[in-house]
């Protein structure tokens, strides 16, 4: 899934999301006027189709996330190789002052640097465009989903089980097969 999808299904999820959270708020408001089974029903109504959704957003989070990496990577990269374009100039400068280069080679070493340069902020800043999507994307999912206990951090699988104590059994079961014999392997 390319970033472009990613985002418009995290955003159309995030807007249903979105949504069932308001109708819940105004099924609590309008309380009043409703019995309250009704309410109630309205309300589990709206809390399980949020969870739904949440099932299919928390799973694109891992991808997100990765692409959002990839993305710094690349970015780190052309920042580190733009920043010896100043070093490279000043070279330049060197060997034209020492007569090493003429001054039209200079020119056009120093130009084609420079456009290079140019073109590596132009990423860059495209990417910065991409990263700002993507991140905002992301936080925006989680703020709705979070205080409702929906949402899944991708660094934690959703079937992960946690153990507040380890127990130890230990439980003689001698007799269980007193009289037996040992298998035979």
């Amino acid at each position: 899934m390319d970033k472009a999808e990613l985002l418009s299904t995290l955003t159309g999820h995030a807007a249903k999301y979105e949504q069932h959270r308001q109708y819940i708020e105004k099924a609590k408001q309008a309380g009043q006027k409703f019995s309250s089974a009704v309410v109630e029903k309205v309300i589990l109504d709206h809390d399980i189709k949020s969870a739904q959704v949440a099932d299919l957003v928390n799973p694109l989070l891992p991808r997100l996330l990765e692409l959002v990496a990839t993305l710094e990577a690349d970015k780190e990269g052309i920042s580190s190789s733009k920043g010896t374009v100043d070093d490279q100039i000043m070279e330049l400068e060197l060997r034209q002052a020492i007569g090493e280069i003429a001054d039209d080679e200079f020119e056009t070493q120093v130009a084609d640097l420079r456009g290079n340069a140019s073109g590596a902020n132009e990423k860059i800043a495209a990417i910065d465009v991409d990263l700002g999507e993507l991140n905002a994307g992301h936080d925006r999912w989680r703020s709705l989903a979070e205080p409702h206990g929906h949402y899944k951090a991708p660094d934690a699988p959703a079937d992960e089980v946690h153990h507040s104590a380890r127990v130890d059994i230990h439980e003689d079961v001698s007799s269980v097969f007193a009289g037996e014999a040992p298998a035979q392997v």
